[in-house]
């Protein structure tokens, strides 16, 4: 395990065989598996708290093995994004957020990937919508997003006295890893009262 000070890694690393190569992922957080021979990395993205997005960073590295002790200097690489998202109901924030539900009505947005440590790059990527439950939240939210292409985002918000407010990015974007966003959403609020034969649907609505 290897501890990140926003600069650089300090730890122990594993003895192994010269020639032999390791793969590094940061956080441990999203490592799930426990065994020693990790080779992928499953991220999940679909629930997040809204507020801690932090880079996920991946590198590989031979160690230099000298008796009991080894040392390896590994290029980390940036795997996801962070976007930055502002909800706005005629002109002004929306406060007291208590749930979003965030998804995508044209192209992928990724709530779960494989990442394999041995080629540093996705094996496999699932589209899903991602959630923001029991937030908190004032005027925006900041969430972790996977690589993808020509995106465009619509948002459901909850607010405590139980309105619900929905908008649409109204651009496509392609998200890159290691880039940061700020997309804007400028919502309307849902009007009505539910009644017998209406679906209530997983995103509010």
């Amino acid at each position: 395990v290897l501890n990140y000070d926003g600069s650089k890694f300090g730890g122990k690393v594993p003895s192994i065989s010269s020639g032999g190569t390791i793969g590094y992922f940061y956080p441990v957080s999203a490592v799930p598996q426990t065994t020693s021979d990790t080779t992928h990395v499953r991220i999940n993205l679909m629930l997040q708290d809204g507020v801690y997005a932090e880079p996920f960073l991946a590198g590989s590295a031979g160690s230099k093995t000298e008796g009991d002790n080894a040392t390896a200097t590994v290029k980390m690489s940036p795997v996801n994004a962070i976007a930055n998202l502002v909800f706005e109901h005629e002109g002004q924030p929306i406060d007291d957020i208590t749930h979003v539900e965030i998804s995508a009505y044209k192209g992928s947005l990724y709530g779960q990937a494989d990442y394999e440590l041995k080629t540093l790059s996705y094996t496999t990527k699932k589209t899903a919508n991602i959630s923001i439950v029991n937030a908190d939240l004032d005027g925006g939210a900041r969430i972790i997003m996977l690589p993808t292409n020509g995106v465009a985002l619509a948002v459901t918000v909850i607010t405590t006295d139980g309105r619900a407010f929905v908008g649409r990015h109204t651009k496509t974007a392609a998200v890159e890893a290691g880039q940061e966003y700020t997309y804007k959403f400028e919502c309307k609020a849902e009007v009505g009262t539910a009644k017998i034969g209406d679906y209530f649907y997983s995103d509010f609505t």
